[in-house]
């Protein structure tokens, strides 16, 4: 997505090295107030995006492809489609974001084995929904897949840094 590209990727990548020298600390309270902010500024970047996105999804798809031999039906086809991946769009940001804490906190091993499950998952239900539900069941696949590999992520940072507290830590992520 261009959104993601164009606006995650940079904040991502900048936040990484500050990311990096906090979670090497002894006190992880500036690691939790850098993660919690960071996330609440991929929140803020994204959700007003993919919010007008999937109330305009048809009228933009129809300016941008409805002409020549894609017609009204192909527009409400691919509206469908997309209002399936719009929230997967959110679940790769916070996916890549999580990558990093991730790297920061050093757990190499946990994010290799949560993108092998979040693969492996994908294409099991690649599988599985291909054939009955088609293009919306490609989609399906992958929001699925980016959803548990998201909360596998989260649950490892959570359990790395001892300082958030129950409840605080996915409310603060809002």
């Amino acid at each position: 997505s261009v959104s993601v590209a164009l606006l995650v990727t940079p904040l991502v990548t900048a936040s990484f090295p500050s990311l990096a020298a906090t979670a090497t600390m002894a006190d992880k309270t500036e690691f939790t107030r850098l993660f919690q902010r960071c996330f609440q500024l991929i929140n803020l970047i994204m959700l007003p995006i993919i919010s007008f996105l999937w109330f305009l999804r048809g009228p933009v798809i129809a300016l941008l492809f409805q002409r020549g031999a894609f017609v009204a039906e192909d527009t409400v086809n691919t509206a469908q489609v997309v209002g399936f991946l719009l929230p997967a769009t959110l679940a790769v940001s916070w996916q890549m974001f999580l990558a990093k804490a991730l790297f920061s906190l050093q757990k190499i091993r946990a994010f290799v084995v949560i993108i092998i499950l979040f693969a492996g998952m994908d294409i099991l239900l690649n599988i599985l929904w291909i054939a009955p539900y088609g293009l919306l069941g490609v989609d399906s696949a992958r929001s699925a897949s980016l959803s548990v590999s998201v909360v596998l992520m989260l649950l490892v940072v959570y359990h790395m840094v001892p300082n958030f507290e129950r409840g605080e830590f996915f409310v603060s992520l809002c």
